[in-house]
């Protein structure tokens, strides 16, 4: 079946069932050989994350599909839809890898003084804050680096993550040091 026929009868009982049950549905699989997607776009990468974290329907999958492959939206939509669900899957679980990465490096717990001083407030912003400070806080630049790599900017805000961590580690040793003199 076609994904459009798919799409125009997805109430279907048995298709229901079968998007449910099938192993071939739920399974991921690069069956357009994209390959990493960390190689893409840094803005393709954190759009996508924007739209699963917030459920994306399937036609904005399919325009994320389209930047992905370079296959136009037409001509995805009358693929087999077992090769767009697999895809699909694909996408997701490269983009929950990412996320978890980022979770696990990138993201810092709050100290009480942060929370109380009012850091969630930069929630609100999103993305913007990542793409300041990969444009070293020059909004002018900030189109430049949705452009590059995921792996280049990810790379830096890692590196900018340690470089934070180290001196804050530091400052405090030497208020330890010089609180004992």
């Amino acid at each position: 079946m076609r994904f459009n026929e798919y799409l125009a009868n997805f109430e279907d009982e048995e298709i229901m069932f079968a998007v449910k049950h099938s192993t071939i549905l739920n399974s991921a699989e690069d069956v357009f050989n994209v390959g990493s997607l960390t190689e893409f776009e840094f803005e393709t990468i954190k759009d996508l994350q924007h739209e699963i974290n917030k459920g994306a329907t399937w036609d904005i999958i399919v325009g994320f599909m389209e930047r992905l492959t370079g296959i136009k939206k037409e001509e995805l939509y009358k693929k087999d839809w077992t090769d767009i669900f697999k895809f699909k899957n694909y996408v997701y679980a490269q983009i929950i890898n990412i996320c978890n990465i980022e979770q696990q490096t990138l993201v810092g717990e709050a100290t009480d003084l942060q929370i109380r001083a009012g850091v969630d407030k930069f929630n609100v912003l999103g993305v913007y804050m990542q793409y300041r400070t990969l444009a070293g806080n020059d909004i002018t630049k900030i189109a430049i680096v949705k452009k590059m790599k995921y792996t280049d900017c990810f790379l830096e805000l890692y590196c900018q993550k340690l470089l934070s961590d180290y001196e804050k580690n530091y400052i405090e040793l030497i208020r330890r040091e010089n609180s004992v003199k």
